[in-house]
């Protein structure tokens, strides 16, 4: 299966414009994301989007279809998370995850058979104080089908 990469842009990380998402091509010329963003608030995993060409770059142009899914970003404070503990909290949910150790993050995918809201709970059962770390959902409201 052959990817490309799709910049797409970034408006609130001070000191990033793009993030770079692997897509697959399909046939009527869109592009299934498959990895999880950190960044870009734009998709989550499994949508199909439309992408422009500038020379040899594919830039993110529009949201063809949803793929259902939910994408949270875990930040943490290293001295109070411990970032293989948390691990194991993803891995017991079976959830997908991508890990960016060196900025201290998770983006984790919630899939449409799978509730966000268990995740939720189970994250409260964690008990870390609210100074440790953030949690963002990205890409919550429009991958339930609210309104663009």
């Amino acid at each position: 299966m052959k990817t490309v990469s799709i910049l797409f842009p970034v408006s609130d990380t001070p000191g990033i414009a793009h993030e770079s998402l692997q897509a697959v091509p399909l046939p009527n010329g869109s592009y299934r994301i498959k990895n999880i963003p950190f960044y870009t608030q734009l998709v989550s995993y499994h949508d199909t989007v439309k992408a422009k060409v500038d020379g040899d770059v594919l830039y993110f142009d529009a949201v063809d279809a949803r793929g259902g899914h939910t994408t949270f970003v875990f930040c943490f404070v290293r001295s109070v998370v411990d970032p293989a503990g948390f691990l194991k909290f993803i891995e017991d949910l079976e959830l997908r995850y991508e890990v960016d150790l060196d900025q201290c993050s998770f983006s984790v995918d919630i899939a449409p058979h799978q509730s966000a809201d268990r995740f939720y709970e189970d994250f409260d059962l964690l008990g870390l104080p609210n100074d440790a770390f953030c949690l963002e959902a990205l890409c919550d409201q429009h991958c339930r089908g609210a309104a663009e």
